[in-house]
C-alpha cells in the first residue's frame, strides 16, 4: 500500500511538472531565428525574452569575454562582480601605460560582464575620446579616437534604451569634443568625409554630418525617455533639455565660421546663416514656453527627498509674473491717485529732522532720470518746484559726514593712497552707505504700506477690499516661488542673452563682419598679409556700424558680448606681429576696446593718479611725484599685462597718456640726476615706450631732417649747415620731449642718432667759432 501511494504521488509530481513546463516555456524560453518556407523568421521567444528584448536588458553577448582569461571562469561561478573589479583594475594599470588597445580592449570585456551599469559606458566613453586622444600628436590619429569613444557609448545606448543621461553624455561628447576643440575645423572637416560613420549612424550625406546636429539627435533621445517619465536623478530638466536648444545656436554661428559650410568648402553668410539663427531663436522661444521640473521641491524648501513633488515651471514664467505684478502695482497705485506720490513726499520731510539721512541721497536724486527707482523720479520735481537750491543744501550736509582726515584724503586719486590711509576711507564710506541704505529703505513704499493707507483712506469699501487681494496676489506663494525659479533658470541658462545674441547676430552688419574676417584669415593663410590687415580692419568696421545702429548702443557695454566679439581684435594682433606694426590711430572697435579695458583694469585711477604726479612735479616736488609715477607706472604696465593687445596701443589716448607717464618718470630722474634703472625686468612700460617709439614717425622724420645739412658741413659752410640743422631741432625738441628716456638709455639707437646730430650740430658752429649752449636740447648728448 506504502509503495503504492509512492508511486503515485510520483505520477502526480511528475504530471505537474510537466504540466507547469508550458507556462514556463512561454514565460522564459529564448528568441531564435527559424527557416520557414525558406526564408529566415525572427521567432521573440516567450514574454520575458520580449520583455528584455523590449527594454534593452538583453545579455547574449558573454561569448565576447575572452574565453582563455580567468574572468570567465570568475562570471560562470557567479563572481560577477569580482571580475568587474579586476576588469577595472587592468583598465586603470593599461592606462597608465598608455596602452590604449588594450584600454579599449578591457572596457568591452567590462560592459559585456555588466552591461547596463552605465557610468562604465560614460566613464570609459569619456577616456576614450578625451584622454587617449590627447596622446597622439596627427590630429586624424586623435580624430580615429574620438570616434572610438562615441562608438563606444552609442553602443551603451543600445544597451541601456532607458538610460536618457547616458544619451546626453554621447550626444555631448559629438557635439563638444569634435566642436570645441583646438582641432575643432579638422575634426569637423574630417566628420563630414567619415563615409563609415555615416553609414553606422545613418547619416550617409557630408552636411547630415554636422557634429552639432548629430548631437541634437542623440539630446533628441534623451528628452523622450524624460519625456515618458524615466528619472534623470537630481538634474533639472532645464539643464538637460537646453543642450538640443543650445547647439542649434552653435551650429548657426558655425554655418558661417571658417571652413564649415557646405557650399563646395566655403561656409555660408546671407540668408541662410541668418535663418539658421532664427531657427535657433525659434526652438529656444518654444523651449521657454515648456513646463519642466526643477531640482527644487514644490514647497521651495531644499530638501529634495524621494517622492516629494519637485517645483515644475517655464522659462518665460518671469516675464509674465513681472508683468503681472506691474499691472497689479499699477492697479494699486491707480486706486487713490496721488496717494502713492504724496506717500514719498511725506517720507521725505519726515527725514527732515536728520539732514543727514537726506543728504546721503543727493547722487541719487541727481541721477534719477538714469536710475530706476520711482520714487527719486517722483521726489526729483517735487524737489526742483519746491527747493531750488537743494543740491546745495545737501552738498553741505554730505560734506559734514566726513572727517576733514577723509576731506583731504579724497583730494588725492585713490591709487595714492597708503594700505592704513584706504582703510580710514573705506571706513567712513562704509558708515556712509549704511546710513544710505538705511535711508532708502526708509523712502521705499512698498504695496502693503501702500495697502494700509488706502485702508485709513476716505474710499469706497470695494477699493480697499480690491487693495487687500491685489496685494494678497502678490504676496502669495505661487508669485515668489515661481518668480524665484524661473528666474533661477534663466540666469544659468543665460536665457535673455541668447534672444539677444540672435538679434545682433541676424543683422546685415553682423554677418559682413563675418564674412570678412573669414576672408582676411583666407587671405593671411593664402600669404596676403596687406590683404589680411585691410579686410581684418573693413570687418572690424562693420562692428562698428553696428554698435552705432539703433537699438545696438548697448552692446558694448554687455559682457558676454564683450567675451564674444573682443575675439576679433585679439585674432588681429597675430596679423599685426607678422607686418611688424602696431594699432593705427584709426582703427575701428575702440568703443568696445574700451570696454574691455575698463572691465578688466579701470584705467582712469591711474590716469587721474598721473594728473596728481605732474602737479607734484610742477611744485618742484621731483621725490614724491617719481614716488607717485612709479605706481602709475606699475598700474599702466598691469593693464598691458592683462590684455595682451593693449601692447600694440589700439588706444591712441591711452597709448599717449602711456608715453607721457613715462616721460613724466625720466625728468623726475632727471631733475634728481638719478639714471635710469637697468634692472630685469625693465621699469614698467619702457618696453611699450620704446616700441612706440619705434613706430613713431616723428623719429623718421627727425633723423631725415638732418640730412641736408651734412654735405654743406664737409664743404665746411657753417652758417649754411646750422641753418639745415636748426630746421631739424624743431623736430628734435618734438621727439625728445615726448621721449626723455633717449637721454638717459645710451644703448638705444635713437641716442647714437641724437650723438651724430649734436655733435654734427657742434661742428657746424665750431666752423663759425661758436660752441653750443648749455641749455641746448643737444647738449647731454655732446662729451663732457
Amino acid at each position: 500500500m506504502t509503495q503504492q501511494k509512492s508511486f503515485i504521488q510520483k505520477i502526480v509530481y511528475l504530471v505537474v511538472v510537466c504540466v507547469l513546463l508550458v507556462p514556463l516555456y512561454l514565460l522564459g524560453h529564448p528568441a531564435k531565428v527559424e527557416m520557414k518556407a525558406g526564408q529566415q523568421v525572427l521567432d521573440r521567444g516567450g514574454k520575458l525574452a520580449q520583455i528584455r528584448d523590449d527594454e534593452g536588458l538583453t545579455e547574449s553577448n558573454i561569448g565576447r569575454i575572452d574565453p582563455a582569461g580567468s574572468t570567465v571562469k570568475l562570471a560562470t561561478f557567479g563572481l560577477r562582480g569580482v571580475a568587474i573589479a579586476l576588469l577595472w583594475h587592468r583598465c586603470q594599470e593599461y592606462e597608465k601605460k598608455k596602452d590604449w588597445s588594450n584600454v579599449i580592449a578591457t572596457a568591452y570585456q567590462l560592459t559585456t560582464l555588466e552591461p547596463h551599469f552605465t557610468t562604465i559606458w560614460e566613464f570609459q566613453g569619456w577616456k576614450l575620446a578625451y584622454n587617449a586622444s590627447a596622446e597622439f600628436d596627427d590630429y586624424r590619429e586623435r580624430y580615429r579616437w574620438v570616434i572610438r569613444g562615441i562608438n563606444f557609448l552609442t553602443q551603451g545606448v543600445e544597451f541601456n534604451r532607458q538610460a536618457p543621461k547616458l544619451c546626453k553624455a554621447t550626444g555631448w561628447t559629438i557635439s563638444q569634443k569634435i566642436g570645441i576643440a583646438d582641432e575643432n575645423q579638422q575634426y569637423r572637416r574630417l566628420l563630414r568625409e567619415d563615409e563609415e560613420f555615416g553609414e553606422r549612424h545613418n547619416c550617409k550625406l557630408p552636411y547630415e554630418r554636422d557634429n552639432w546636429m548629430l548631437g541634437r539627435r542623440w539630446y533628441a533621445m534623451g528628452e523622450d525617455l524624460v519625456t515618458k517619465g524615466v528619472s534623470i536623478g537630481k538634474e533639472s530638466d532645464f539643464l538637460f533639455f537646453s543642450h538640443a536648444r543650445l547647439n542649434l545656436f552653435n551650429y548657426a554661428m558655425w554655418m558661417r565660421k571658417d571652413g564649415c559650410g557646405y557650399s563646395g568648402s566655403e561656409p555660408i553668410f546671407g540668408r541662410q546663416a541668418i535663418a539658421a539663427w532664427q531657427t535657433a531663436l525659434r526652438e529656444w522661444l518654444e523651449f521657454g514656453k515648456m513646463e519642466l521640473s526643477t531640482a527644487i521641491p514644490k514647497d521651495g524648501s531644499m530638501n529634495m527627498a524621494p517622492g516629494v513633488p519637485a517645483h515644475r515651471t517655464t522659462l518665460q514664467t518671469a516675464e509674465l509674473i513681472q508683468a503681472k505684478e506691474k499691472e497689479l502695482l499699477d492697479e494699486l497705485k491707480g486706486l487713490v491717485p496721488g496717494l502713492y506720490e504724496r506717500l514719498h513726499v511725506d517720507r521725505w520731510k519726515k527725514l527732515a529732522e536728520t539732514p543727514a539721512e537726506q543728504a546721503v541721497l543727493l547722487d541719487r536724486l541727481q541721477n534719477a532720470e538714469q536710475g530706476e527707482d520711482e520714487e527719486y523720479k517722483i521726489l526729483r520735481p517735487w524737489l526742483d518746484k519746491n527747493e531750488p537750491n537743494w543740491q546745495e543744501r545737501l552738498r553741505t550736509e554730505l560734506d559734514k559726514l566726513y572727517p576733514e582726515e577723509v576731506v583731504e584724503l579724497k583730494k588725492i586719486p585713490s591709487l595714492l593712497w597708503e594700505e592704513n590711509e584706504r582703510d580710514i576711507v573705506n571706513k567712513t564710506e562704509g558708515e556712509v552707505g549704511q546710513v544710505r541704505n538705511r535711508t532708502t529703505e526708509m523712502l521705499k513704499v512698498g504695496p502693503k504700506v501702500l495697502m494700509q493707507e488706502i485702508q485709513e483712506a476716505d474710499v469706497p469699501r470695494e477699493q480697499k477690499q480690491r487693495a487687500r487681494s491685489i496685494v494678497q496676489e502678490i504676496d502669495s506663494q505661487e508669485f515668489m516661488i515661481g518668480l524665484r525659479m524661473s528666474n533661477l533658470y534663466r540666469d544659468i541658462l543665460n536665457y535673455k542673452f541668447r534672444v539677444r545674441e540672435v538679434a545682433v547676430e541676424e543683422t546685415n552688419e553682423t554677418d559682413d563682419a563675418r564674412r570678412l574676417r573669414h576672408e582676411g584669415r583666407v587671405a593671411y593663410y593664402d600669404g596676403r598679409l596687406k590683404d589680411s590687415i585691410r579686410l581684418w580692419i573693413e570687418a572690424m568696421a562693420a562692428w562698428d556700424k553696428l554698435f552705432h545702429k539703433p537699438g545696438f548702443e548697448d552692446i558694448p557695454q554687455d559682457a558676454q558680448f564683450i567675451r564674444e566679439i573682443i575675439d576679433i581684435v585679439e585674432k588681429f594682433v597675430i596679423l599685426l606681429d607678422n607686418d611688424n606694426s602696431i594699432f593705427p590711430d584709426d582703427v575701428p572697435m575702440q568703443v568696445m576696446i574700451w570696454a574691455k579695458v575698463n572691465q578688466e583694469n579701470n584705467p582712469q585711477q591711474a590716469l587721474d593718479a598721473l594728473d596728481y604726479a605732474k602737479k607734484e612735479f610742477e611744485r618742484g616736488e621731483y621725490e614724491a611725484a617719481e614716488k607717485h609715477i612709479t605706481i602709475v607706472l606699475y598700474r599702466l604696465d598691469g593693464l598691458n599685462r592683462a590684455i595682451e593687445f593693449m601692447k600694440l596701443a589700439p588706444l591712441p589716448e591711452v597709448r599717449d597718456r602711456m608715453i607721457e607717464a613715462f616721460a613724466l618718470y625720466v625728468e623726475c630722474l632727471r631733475k634728481q640726476n638719478a639714471p635710469l634703472p637697468s634692472a630685469t625686468p625693465p621699469v614698467p612700460l619702457k618696453t611699450f615706450v620704446e616700441l612706440m617709439l619705434q613706430h613713431d614717425p616723428l623719429l623718421d622724420k627727425a633723423v631725415v631732417a638732418v640730412q641736408p645739412g651734412i654735405p654743406l658741413l664737409r664743404e665746411r659752410k657753417g652758417a649754411e649747415a646750422q641753418a639745415e640743422f636748426d630746421k631739424a631741432m624743431e623736430l628734435w625738441q618734438q621727439l625728445l620731449t615726448k621721449y626723455p628716456f633717449i637721454y638717459l638709455d645710451r644703448q638705444h639707437p635713437a641716442y647714437t642718432d641724437a650723438s651724430m646730430f649734436a655733435a654734427a650740430y657742434a661742428e657746424s658752429l665750431k666752423l663759425q667759432e661758436k660752441t653750443v649752449p648749455d641749455d641746448s636740447i643737444l647738449s647731454p648728448f655732446l662729451p663732457q
